[in-house]
């Protein structure tokens, strides 16, 4: 030891000192320097220096904190040095290093321990523990302590980052595994359980609830979804009532046809039962400024709904209106009523009574009421029902008596239709009798007047037959119609020429007119032509149309009839066309009436029923044809027949006889006046 040590050099100067030595450079030891003073002075006589090894020591302490920790001395003096314990047990050594400066910052301001964080070359990043040692409870002397690689806290940052994503990782797992069971149990089945109600509602089924297991808003949702349902089934329950008490009303206002006197029992048993049990119903007439009772019906009770004789409203049942309700009442107000009335069956008990007085309206007029009375006051529900079935009940009433008025007109029509029918068999019956005796008169007169050669006589012959012969087609035309409207004619269709048709048809219109027609008649028919008619009845409509034409067709007109099929080739189109004095646009849908006539002074001017162009109709119908006109007023008319053709081979092999479809015609006819050719 030398003077220069710092550990003697503090001992000299009076006062112990303390340092860390190695001894021989390689063995650590901790040094005590004392002062020898001179007995009674203050004098320093020598320095006694005490040195403990401290490599045992420290391997104590290397024993205890452990591999991985390196333990280390600090020697507190001016350029502390830091003494670290080799690490081979074998041979331990102390080894001087740099002081880091994050520990030599702290020296002096730390009495105790400390620690701090260094990068130095032995070891790289470490972290130093240190302990102070203050024998003297003055500063510290040395440090005592542990070294360690941060490496064994911390890792390598890889490892770090793969930790921390881990911990994230299973953080967040654990996380949805907690929210998937709460959503699960607290979320999802009520839910499930709210919707499967929900679904049973929308169903029809109103009679369970849906159970409440929680307060939160999914129960408080599935309370008011139960007060919803309750809701549904009482109105479901009550549009049901009214659904069958409208039915009631339906039913009492759909017996129009089975009269009045029905109608009124059907309106006072739906009021009755629109009143509830045990309630009575009056249907209450208008007379005057008072009401009569017209029908009742009580609940339950089979008494006749009719009386023999209308009573007063105080006979039925205990009614009672005073003239003040009556008069309000005929006014239009709706009125309700409250008594008391003694019951025997009840030992003389008073029981209340409502009753509720409903006017019935007709076109803004109150022409009568309903009242109702029970021992239930009358819902507002059943009071609206109740003044639609009194509204629409004035209005089947009228109805019903304009329909009975109706029904009563028909049967009277009928009637006299019928008597027309029987007048018009019995006069066609006894006109045909003196007809055709006049006609068989007339042939023998002109048998005998044609051998005495009278020529006068004969010309005045011919007017008469004309006459005869206009009466008889006018008799016919009649029969006809009749046997038409008692669906009696009869027809037999066959395949026919139409050309013999049309030839019949002339010659029935020449014998007419004995002096020749006052017309030019065109005839166009080709050869061949056949149609599916009842010859007879063909002729007949035929020999009408050109009647008719020739009577509305000035002298020295003409007249054309042709015929052509369709180009389907299943039907013929038949037209006659005159150049006559025409039809007014107006009335080319009532020409084909019967009895229809233009205007008096037509019929006056041409004659005739107004009956042929609806024979004409009633004919073509009734063969599956049709008949249609155009016609312009001063230019002429043209009525055309739309007709079922039969092909020639059909014709020819009807066997009909009278008929030869393979005669051919194609007439042009363009003599004077009066003459007709083929």
């Amino acid at each position: 030891l030398t003077s220069a040590q710092p550990e003697v050099e503090g001992a000299l100067g009076g006062r112990p000192a303390e340092a860390i030595d190695l001894l021989n450079a390689r063995t650590p030891v901790y040094d005590f320097a004392a002062p020898v003073m001179a007995t009674g002075s203050s004098e320093v006589l020598g320095v006694v220096v005490y040195s403990m090894p401290l490599t045992d020591q420290l391997l104590r302490l290397l024993g205890a904190v452990g591999q991985g920790y390196t333990p280390v001395i600090l020697a507190n003096q001016p350029g502390a040095t830091l003494y670290a314990l080799s690490g081979n047990p074998a041979d331990p050594t102390l080894s001087a290093e740099t002081l880091p400066s994050s520990i030599g910052n702290q020296l002096g301001r730390s009495g105790g321990s400390f620690a701090g964080y260094s990068t130095v070359p032995r070891s790289g990043d470490t972290a130093l523990a240190l302990e102070g040692m203050n024998p003297n409870a003055g500063p510290p002397v040395l440090y005592v302590g542990v070294e360690t690689p941060l490496s064994l806290f911390i890792g390598d940052q890889t490892t770090d980052e793969l930790t921390v994503v881990w911990l994230a990782l299973t953080a967040l797992l654990v996380t949805w595994l907690l929210v998937l069971l709460f959503v699960n149990r607290f979320v999802r089945r009520p839910v499930a359980q709210l919707s499967a109600g929900v679904a049973r509602i929308a169903g029809g089924d109103y009679g369970s609830d849906i159970p409440v297991q929680s307060r939160d808003e999914l129960g408080v949702l599935a309370q008011q979804v139960n007060q919803m349902r309750a809701q549904i089934e009482s109105n479901i329950h009550h549009v049901d009532a009214a659904v069958s008490r409208l039915d009631e009303v339906s039913r009492a206002l759909t017996t129009t046809t089975a009269g009045l006197s029905n109608l009124e029992s059907a309106v006072c048993a739906a009021a009755a039962s629109l009143a509830g049990p045990h309630a009575t119903a009056l249907l209450l007439d208008r007379d005057g400024d008072g009401l009569v009772v017209r029908a009742r019906s009580h609940s339950g009770d089979d008494r006749p709904a009719h009386p023999d004789a209308p009573p007063t409203l105080a006979e039925v049942d205990g009614i009672e209106l005073s003239p003040a309700v009556v008069a309000d009442v005929l006014d239009g107000h709706p009125t309700r009523l409250t008594r008391s009335r003694s019951d025997p069956a009840e030992g003389g008990a008073s029981t209340a009574e409502v009753t509720l007085v409903m006017p019935m309206f007709y076109r803004q007029r109150v022409t009568g009421a309903i009242a109702v009375t029970g021992p239930e006051p009358v819902s507002d529900a059943d009071a609206r029902a109740l003044s639609a079935l009194a509204n629409n009940a004035a209005i089947a009433a009228e109805n019903t008596r304009l329909f009975e008025m109706e029904r009563e007109t028909v049967r009277r029509l009928r009637e006299l239709d019928d008597m027309k029918s029987d007048f018009l068999a019995t006069a066609q019956h006894e006109l045909r009798t003196p007809l055709t005796a006049i006609v068989g008169h007339l042939e023998l007169i002109r048998m005998v007047w044609s051998e005495a050669d009278e020529r006068e006589k004969l010309a005045i012959l011919d007017n008469v037959e004309l006459a005869t012969g206009q009466l008889s087609d006018m008799l016919e035309t009649m029969i006809d119609l009749s046997l038409v409207s008692a669906d009696n004619l009869r027809m037999n269709r066959r395949p026919v020429a139409l050309s013999g048709v049309v030839d019949h048809a002339v010659g029935d219109l020449q014998r007419r007119f004995p002096h020749g027609l006052p017309v030019d008649l065109k005839v166009d028919i080709p050869a061949g032509l056949g149609v599916d008619a009842d010859a007879d009845r063909l002729r007949q409509v035929i020999r009408c149309l050109l009647d008719n034409a020739v009577k509305f067709t000035d002298p020295g007109g003409r007249v054309t009839i042709s015929a052509r099929p369709s180009p389907e080739g299943e039907r013929c189109i038949i037209e006659v066309v005159d150049t006559g004095i025409g039809i007014d646009p107006a009335l080319h849908e009532r020409v084909f009436e019967r009895f229809f006539q233009a205007d008096s002074g037509g019929t006056r001017a041409y004659g005739g029923m107004g009956v042929g162009l609806a024979l004409v109709k009633v004919l073509t119908e009734a063969h599956g044809a049709s008949v249609s006109l155009e016609s312009t007023p001063g230019k002429g008319t043209c009525v055309r027949l739309d007709w079922p053709s039969r092909a020639p081979s059909e014709t020819a092999a009807a066997g009909d006889g009278q008929v030869d479809l393979t005669a051919s015609r194609q007439s042009q006819i363009t003599h004077e006046p009066g003459s007709v050719t083929g």
